[in-house]
């Protein structure tokens, strides 16, 4: 009797020496190798989507939008007929830029830089 009180407070669940391991059982290590193939496979789809696609995105919670602005205002009475130059063109002193139409009138003046 006192051989088995001994085992019994070695062993509480009073399984014995029978108890095995579970990594040692053929389902479990096929499960757990089934699950670091599927997270390596979930891995590699998510980095090439993120090489190709996801680097590109842009998110924020707080964005806003700057940048430089000018007011545009004429200084002429009329209407712009043509205008001789295009955006970025150097210019020099006294070379024409626009032709105007003064509202009601028939006429075109000189406009100069």
């Amino acid at each position: 009797m006192a051989d088995k009180s001994a085992t019994a407070s070695a062993d509480p669940e009073g399984l014995g020496e029978s108890a095995a391991s579970p990594l040692k059982s053929p389902r479990v290590r096929l499960a757990m190798l089934i699950g670091a193939i599927l997270l390596l496979i979930g891995g590699l789809v998510w980095y090439l989507d993120h090489q190709n696609r996801g680097r590109y995105m842009q998110v924020t919670d707080n964005a806003y939008v700057a940048a430089d602005s000018v007011i545009t205002a004429p200084k002429i009475a009329g209407y712009v007929e043509r205008v001789f130059v295009i955006e970025n063109q150097p210019v020099r002193q006294g070379q024409s830029l626009a032709r105007k139409i003064h509202p009601g009138w028939i006429f075109s003046a000189k406009l100069t830089a």
